[in-house]
């Protein structure tokens, strides 16, 4: 285990709701394994409880379960639950649904059938229809886990009682990211259980579908937590300014500053065809450049100013790509 901050030896300590705060490499999600595995070996945990970790992402959660196969033995890690979001709201809504719903075991809603039942609908009204098909039908929208979930909670105190037993430690991932129906659920959960929250305070990915920069400060408000702020500290690229211009991107202070370990290239977005052959050529370049300089420890970033950008590029990079020479 490297030296760890006073910060993180604190946090280790701490009992009762945490919110830990800080960017991509500063070690939140690394020192939240860790009080996992302190808890999980100190005996607090009775006979069939886990400690839960939930995040956004199923590569997320596999990043984070081969991490903690680093970190956590083999016996401690079998306490150790991890699911996304959705995923552990579909084992709730699968296993108890008829408490909502007593028609018959409740049935997902595929997209292509989603897609057809609510093509004439306007998207005002959808979260409506999408309520009607579950309370009429018994048809789960994937938009409604995580409400359903909740509800179902709400509903049944006794339900409640024991998902909490099961789980009286529960690690939230990617926290700024939840929207009201997920931050709901976590809400419910947290009336029993503990909850360590993980959060980056700059980063909101999943802002388009309801996350709120206010729901930090909301978790604050309603379960006053331990805090620690770990921006800045860098586990990644420790002792380089790396995660400096980062955080400055986000601010836009990077244009006016120069970093000794980061180089920017801007590219040039052409109209017609070849739209985006500028920032291809750059890509390519820098990546022969990094590979040929000899240093292992290298990444590469790609700033992009739109989400459908990101996409075609996310998509090129995926793809194998032919040359017409070896070059």
């Amino acid at each position: 285990m490297p030296d760890l901050s006073p910060d993180k030896k604190r946090l280790l300590d701490t009992e009762g709701h945490i919110l830990a705060l800080g960017g991509p490499g500063s070690g939140k999600t690394y020192i939240a394994l860790i009080k996992a595995d302190r808890e999980i070996r100190s005996g607090k945990l009775l006979g069939g409880q886990s400690i839960l970790f939930l995040s956004f992402a199923r590569t997320t959660i596999a990043r984070v379960a081969q991490q903690a196969g680093t970190l956590i033995s083999g016996a401690e890690r079998k306490a150790l639950e991890m699911n996304t979001y959705h995923g552990f709201a579909w084992n709730l809504l699968r296993s108890h649904g008829y408490l909502l719903y007593a028609g018959g075991p409740i049935r997902l809603l595929p997209p292509p059938e989603a897609a057809s039942r609510l093509a004439e609908t306007d998207s005002s009204a959808r979260p409506a229809e999408m309520r009607r098909l579950f309370d009429q039908e018994g048809l789960l929208h994937f938009d409604l886990f995580a409400k359903m979930g909740a509800e179902l909670l709400s509903k049944s105190q006794a339900l409640a009682r024991i998902v909490s037993d099961a789980y009286p430690v529960i690690l939230v991932d990617e926290f700024q990211d939840t929207n009201s129906d997920e931050w709901q659920l976590i809400r419910t959960l947290g009336k029993r259980s503990r909850l360590i929250a993980l959060a980056d305070a700059d980063q909101r990915i999943y802002e388009f579908r309801g996350a709120d920069p206010k729901r930090i400060d909301e978790f604050i408000t309603t379960y006053s937590p331990t805090q620690f702020d770990f921006g800045l500290e860098n586990n990644r690229s420790n002792g380089t300014d790396i995660a400096i211009f980062g955080n400055d991107l986000l601010t836009g202070a990077n244009k006016i500053k120069k970093y000794k370990d980061v180089s920017a290239i801007p590219y040039q977005v052409r109209k017609g065809i070849g739209i985006h052959l500028d920032l291809k050529l750059a890509v390519i370049k820098g990546y022969q450049r990094l590979r040929s300089s000899g240093n292992v420890k290298w990444s590469l970033a790609i700033h992009v100013p739109t989400k459908r950008l990101m996409l075609a590029v996310s998509d090129y990079l995926a793809a194998e790509q032919q040359f017409s020479t070896a070059n």
